[in-house]
């Protein structure tokens, strides 16, 4: 089930996980400015409820899911 995200609470959610991103690195990363590391994009997909190997994909679903998340900042 995909869900509304804001990256703010995306934020908050991989800090949690003890991955430091801020709302607007997450901005950058949405953009294509900022690199994520291989452990960034696990506990992002985790927390994402998803596999890696789907969040890399170019799949219409995939990026639905980038829209619903990052859409509401």
């Amino acid at each position: 089930m995909i869900q509304r995200l804001s990256q703010s609470d995306l934020a908050a959610r991989l800090q949690v996980e003890r991955v430091m991103l801020e709302r607007d690195s997450i901005s950058r990363i949405e953009i294509g400015t900022r690199f994520v590391s291989d452990y960034e994009l696990k506990i992002i997909a985790k927390v994402l409820n998803v596999n890696v190997e789907w969040l890399l994909s170019e799949t219409p679903q995939a990026m639905m899911l980038s829209l619903w998340c990052f859409a509401f900042h």
